[in-house]
């Protein structure tokens, strides 16, 4: 029976690598920023700041 669904599970792992990866939905950082430097994200009841460097870099950062 192991051996069984580990034949399934290589062989559903070889099809998805043959398929292209389904690339998630894209948000373009002009829209998320409005052009601000900061956006506030909160997630599952904590907070989060996602902030814009000035080289153009993201770093999200939790509130305390």
């Amino acid at each position: 029976m192991a051996t069984r669904k580990m034949e399934t599970l290589c062989r559903s792992r070889n099809q998805a690598s043959t398929e292209p990866p389904i690339l998630p939905p894209g948000l373009d950082t002009r829209d998320l920023f409005h052009g601000n430097r900061t956006v506030a994200i909160n997630h599952h009841g904590e907070r989060y700041i996602l902030r814009l460097t000035r080289n153009e870099r993201l770093i999200l950062t939790k509130e305390v």
